[in-house]
């Protein structure tokens, strides 16, 4: 449920600022919403922020595999002024780090372009040319040489293939495409790959220095922390409006928490106003669902959706189509089995009871259940034939291999997958227009949603006939045309507005009504997505195991191995992205749109402590220099 929520302005003398912020921090239940400020501590929190972001980055990308698996010793926690003395002397060997590389590049480049040349001292050139000898070096054709060659002074200093390495001594002669001019480097050969020896001997001494302050990352990491909670509190501080006398801020809070508030106030002397939320303010969404629900939220949290605060909160619908949906699009009890372990596997690793753990245990249990309902164990027929209590499992009028039972096609089996997607889809779409019925109430424009479920009942009848073959019911055509009727005559009717008025609106949408209709139609047909998907899932699983059975004896054990696994891996992956494009789009779409949501609503996230400061000695430090 969407938790109902109030709005809130607290009132203080301006001195008392910094106190009062610090008190409603460590209560954590009012929502403020953020304003663009700054300031001079602002800006410092930003600019320590960015190098120790800087920090752990160039730690993490040499060392982070190696903390991560308990090679490197991390060692516990450093006092802020030494984090922030190291944080200079850090970044400047990240800078010279920087330099080096550039370095490095930059002499190999000239590596590469004085290789022709051989090593030489160029300052021995630039001796001669300081005697006033004009001296230059050029690469240049033969065919060039020997037809311009007795105009100007030059010496051979190495020939290869069809060109000569030259230096021409006195006049320059004119630019030529055969003739191309040498610019000297500042070092000779031997110098830059002395100099390039001199780099990766720093390079390798500065990844020692990084290698133990890896120990320190930890460190690092809380300061990243601390400085988080330095600018949340700063940009609140400086974002509350006062008049030089009275300061107050204005935010929203959960009903269930005002008395929290209301007894912090009157232990502090604060003025408290409480209203009613109304239509144009940014009312946060709390989210407050029970322990079989609420492992839906990992979902939400990838999707990185959130209800409005005037929208319903569809969870629970959410979690039980989901589990279905990820069930038919998988197919397969064995691959059902492969996330179970995944389950068991994070549950004991992590030595806690998740809510994405819970969502996976369900997802693999409803999985395990249709592949076991449809007899799918890896997209093998004869894993059913070879234990034959599996094949028990099986409904043999939708199972994935009707071959195996008598009296059953192949079509009637895809028949009845098919008219179970298209049950899932009137009953989810018939969800929402009940619950927009009961939203409406007590106006009369409820009654438009009864219009529209009957209406989307006589769509789904049609649906039947056109995919499956099922026949039309005469009275289905009827109730269309009521419910297209109904609908018509009461969506438009509003508060204030009369019958008449209202009946006229309705008569002018026509069309547009007549569009949704069609995509009403269309919303239902969308669920045969459920069974196309899952046969492709089964079909390529069959397929490689075509591919890998003639394998299995002899020498070629191991590629037919090579093959399931592959195959397979690959069949799964494609699964959970079929779920993501279709399991998830039936919920978002479809049944969200049928609902009018329009997932905009904001996160409540109040301004609260989110990491323990007294860990700090001093946190005054953070933001100064």
């Amino acid at each position: 449920m969407i938790v109902p929520m109030k709005k809130m302005s607290i009132f203080m003398q301006e001195m008392d600022k910094t106190t009062f912020l610090k008190s409603l921090r460590r209560l954590g239940v009012m929502h403020i919403q953020e304003r663009q400020v700054t300031s001079e501590r602002i800006d410092q929190l930003h600019e320590q922020r960015e190098d120790i972001e800087k920090i752990c980055a160039r730690i993490e990308d040499s060392y982070g595999e190696s903390i991560k698996n308990s090679k490197h010793r991390v060692e516990e926690q450093i006092r802020i002024e030494e984090v922030l003395r190291k944080r200079k002397r850090v970044l400047e060997t990240i800078e010279e780090e920087r330099r080096l590389h550039q370095h490095i590049d930059e002499v190999n480049r000239e590596l590469k372009r004085a290789a022709p040349w051989g090593d030489f001292s160029p300052q021995q050139v630039y001796a001669i040319r300081d005697r006033g000898i004009a001296i230059d070096l050029y690469d240049a054709k033969d065919s060039y040489l020997a037809e311009h060659g007795d105009s100007f002074t030059y010496v051979v200093l190495r020939k290869e293939k069809k060109r000569s390495a030259i230096a021409i001594i006195g006049t320059k002669p004119a630019e030529h495409p055969d003739l191309i001019r040498f610019s000297l480097p500042e070092k000779g050969i031997s110098e830059l790959e002395s100099s390039l020896n001199l780099s990766f001997k720093r390079l390798d001494h500065i990844a020692e220095i990084f290698k133990d302050e890896a120990r320190y990352l930890k460190s690092y990491r809380e300061m990243l922390g601390l400085i988080d909670e330095e600018l949340a509190f700063e940009q609140v501080h400086y974002g509350m409006d006062g008049n030089g006398t009275i300061a107050w801020i204005t935010g929203f809070i959960p009903e269930d928490q005002i008395s929290a508030v209301r007894t912090l106030a009157k232990d502090n002397a604060w003025g408290l106003l409480i209203d009613e939320v109304n239509e144009e303010d940014p009312v946060p969404t709390k989210l407050k669902n029970n322990v079989l629900v609420r492992m839906i939220q990992p979902i939400f949290d990838i999707l990185g959706t959130v209800p409005g605060y005037r929208e319903y909160d569809v969870s629970m619908f959410f979690l039980i189509f989901f589990a279905m949906f990820f069930a038919m699009i998988i197919g397969d009890a064995g691959y059902g089995l492969l996330f179970l372990t995944g389950a068991v596997i994070l549950h004991a690793v992590g030595r806690k009871l998740t809510e994405t753990v819970k969502l996976l245990y369900v997802l693999s249990a409803t999985t395990i259940i249709w592949g076991a309902a449809t007899g799918t164990w890896f997209g093998s027929a004869q894993l059913l034939e070879l234990f034959r209590p599996l094949k028990l499992l099986v409904i043999p009028t939708i199972a994935s291999f009707p071959e195996l039972f008598s009296d059953i096609t192949a079509k009637d089996t895809q028949n009845t997958v098919m008219f179970i997607c298209f049950v899932l889809g009137i009953v989810q779409l018939s969800i929402a227009c009940i619950v927009n019925f009961f939203r409406s109430l007590p106006q009369i424009k409820a009654v438009a949603q009864l219009g529209w479920l009957m209406l989307l009942i006589g769509l789904y009848f049609l649906v039947l006939q056109l995919v499956i073959g099922m026949a039309l019911p005469q009275w289905a055509l009827y109730l269309m045309a009521v419910g297209f009727t109904l609908f018509v005559i009461f969506n438009e009717q509003q508060p204030g507005r009369s019958f008449v008025k209202g009946l006229l609106y309705g008569l002018g949408g026509l069309f547009n009504t007549f569009l949704d209709a069609i995509g009403g139609f269309s919303n239902i047909i969308s669920y045969i997505r459920l069974f196309a998907v899952g046969m492709a899932s089964v079909a390529i699983a069959t397929s490689f195991n075509s591919m890998a059975e003639p394998l299995l004896s002899g020498w070629t054990f191991p590629a037919a191995i090579l093959i399931l696994l592959l195959g397979h891996g690959l069949n799964l992956v494609m699964g959970l992205l079929s779920v993501v494009v279709h399991g998830i789009r039936l919920n978002m779409l479809e049944f969200s749109g049928q609902l009018g949501m329009e997932w905009t609503g904001i996160k409540y996230e109040p301004f609260m402590e989110h990491i323990d400061s007294s860990l700090v000695e001093d946190s005054r430090l953070i933001g100064k220099e």
